[in-house]
């Protein structure tokens, strides 16, 4: 339990810091529904040029709530939390890599399963209080702003929740790459690199059939965030997969880590 009191405490303050910060900014643009509710967007469809006006279309429902809660979810939630979710899990065993401190810490009683095992321990973790304190600015966005919008908290719970298990999954494709390369700067390339062309084609997929059929291909396949927040459809199963993949790549970087080289 060393390892996993000593990642704690090495990445807590910058977490901590990060998750005032993101519930503060999911309250705040919350409030801003009371901006976007009154705003016609129908009026500028007149004026959007041919190829935009499928991508300017899905805008019309930030005048709903649930499909506000859906835009801003999709646009800041997931790019903001996805970027922390990539960097800190693909620094977990490279960062020890490139010190060169894994022989000294394996000098002590416990084995390289041990090390990866509480090390992602203490990610998973944070990665709860994330969760939690996004839960946290939603729930008072909603319940405690200017907007007391009838909106049903139910959707609240099975969207984070399901997005609790995407960044989990999202996470193994991170620390495999951290068991990967040596340097750091190495692994969180790799794994932003993974998440952006991912969101990319979550983003473009709701405007492009192409796209859409890339998007399948990835992820965000089992985390629809205009299905949990406009229609409040939550399917329990894409909420195992994508926990059954975060297990699989724990187990496939745990097996790398094992055979890994790290003497020099």
């Amino acid at each position: 339990m060393h390892i996993f009191r000593k990642t704690l405490k090495e990445d807590f303050l910058i977490t901590l810091i990060f998750c005032i910060v993101l519930c503060a900014s999911i309250y705040l643009i919350i409030q801003e529904f009371a901006v976007a509710r009154n705003l016609d967007f129908s009026s500028f469809m007149d004026k959007v040029p041919e190829p935009l006006k499928k991508m300017a279309s899905s805008f019309l429902v930030m005048n709903i709530f649930g499909g506000y809660l859906h835009v801003i979810t999709s646009v800041c939630w997931i790019i903001i939390s996805g970027i922390f979710v990539s960097l800190v899990s693909a620094s977990l065993i490279s960062k020890e890599l490139e010190k060169k401190t894994l022989p000294l810490v394996l000098a002590h009683p416990v084995s390289r399963f041990g090390v990866i095992s509480q090390k992602y321990a203490a990610y998973v973790f944070y990665l709860i209080i994330v969760c939690l304190f996004s839960w946290l600015g939603f729930y008072a966005g909603i319940k405690h702003g200017v907007l007391h919008m009838p909106y049903n908290v139910k959707f609240i719970n099975q969207a984070l929740f399901n997005g609790f298990c995407f960044f989990f999954a999202l996470s193994g494709f991170g620390l495999f790459m951290s068991v990967i390369f040596t340097e750091q700067k190495k692994a969180a390339i790799a794994s932003m690199l993974y998440f952006f062309l991912s969101y990319l084609s979550f983003f473009l997929g709701a405007f492009s059939e192409k796209w859409a059929v890339v998007r399948d291909f990835t992820l965000f396949r089992f985390f629809n965030t205009e299905h949990l927040f406009y229609w409040g459809s939550y399917n329990q199963k894409n909420c195992i997969f994508l926990l059954a993949i975060g297990v699989v790549m724990f187990i496939i970087s745990s097996l790398v880590f094992r055979q890994r080289d790290i003497s020099g």
